[in-house]
């Protein structure tokens, strides 16, 4: 359980950093124009080499629960954790329908841990 949780945390506390890092490549036009600029750039590179770590966990959660089981209870807590960082950092505001949401995600994991 500990590689699901982990992968978790690494993906979903590294989305918003991720989008924020990646702001003014769209005005770049070539691939490797992008590609040079995202290597370049710390608050880019920084949170994909953490959000790459998570990768790893990740595989490495396969290897401990089947597939279906994994593969939800990630993408399910990445998806929580991802908004809680989002609200943390000021990016957008927690609202009641997020929190019920959450809320409902988490009952949903206890319930396939059981």
């Amino acid at each position: 359980m500990i590689f699901i949780v982990l992968a978790a945390l690494f993906w979903g506390i590294t989305n918003p950093f991720l989008q924020n890092g990646a702001e003014g490549l769209e005005k770049e036009e070539k691939l490797i124009g992008k590609f040079m600029k995202m290597i370049s750039n710390w608050k880019f590179l920084c949170p994909f080499l953490i959000n790459q770590c998570g990768s790893i966990m990740y595989y490495l959660s396969m290897g401990q629960y089947p597939i279906s089981i994994a593969v939800t209870m990630v993408n399910a807590l990445t998806l929580v954790v991802t908004t809680l960082t989002s609200y943390a950092i000021g990016e957008s505001k927690l609202s009641f329908d997020e929190f019920i949401g959450m809320t409902l995600v988490l009952s949903g994991i206890i319930l396939c841990k059981l």
